[in-house]
């Protein structure tokens, strides 16, 4: 009968002791589950913050914008004969189709003028000629542009820019060309430009 009594209190010994031995393990896992939770959380943190700071990285070497045109964006017309380069509006250029048209050479009739550079309307897919230019830019010796002042007749327009030996005019149209009804007349209006914008996208180059 001893023996007995003995042998249910060590299964009840051996039974106290599995269960604590298995709640331990499981205090154990728990605990390194929730070190792994912790440490997958402060992981998902520091990727988080190391994309945030390359964000902010990103933005800072990003170039500020002035409102101004970006320079690679211009188109600039070389004129090689007409020593000068010209900066060209964005309404001349930023379009679907050309809308001027660019018409170089000697004056047949000014002898006094070494180069023409003249600026005309497109119509019906080229330089509108028969009508007058946008505007012209007219290369020629300080000697002749002094003799060419003195005359009488009309203007000969306005000095943009000269050196040592040349002197470069700009002729602005007095009129627009065009019927008032038309379409070209509106886009002639629109394309014209001024003296004080030519002047300061106009660089001599010899």
């Amino acid at each position: 009968m001893n023996n007995v009594k003995r042998s249910k209190w060590g299964i009840a010994i051996l039974t106290v002791l599995a269960v604590g031995l298995l709640a331990g393990c499981s205090d154990n896992k728990s605990a390194d589950a929730s070190k792994v939770s912790d440490q997958q959380a402060e992981a998902q943190d520091s990727k988080q913050t190391s994309n945030e700071e390359k964000k902010v990285e990103a933005k800072e070497e990003q170039p500020v914008s002035d409102g101004h045109e970006n320079e690679a964006d211009v188109e600039t017309f070389i004129s090689k004969e007409g020593g000068f380069s010209l900066e060209l509006p964005e309404m001349w250029t930023n379009t679907e189709t050309e809308v001027v048209g660019i018409v170089e050479g000697k004056d047949e009739i000014m002898k006094n003028i070494d180069w023409q550079t003249s600026f005309y309307l497109i119509v019906n897919g080229k330089a509108d000629e028969s009508s007058g230019p946008l505007m012209t830019i007219s290369k020629m010796t300080k000697e002749n542009y002094e003799i060419m002042a003195k005359e009488e007749g009309p203007a000969l327009g306005e000095k943009l820019d000269e050196n040592d030996k040349y002197v470069w005019i700009l002729s602005l149209p007095q009129s627009n060309p065009y019927d008032e009804k038309s379409e070209e007349f509106k886009k002639f209006n629109d394309m014209v430009l001024d003296f004080d914008f030519v002047k300061e996208r106009f660089h001599v180059s010899n």
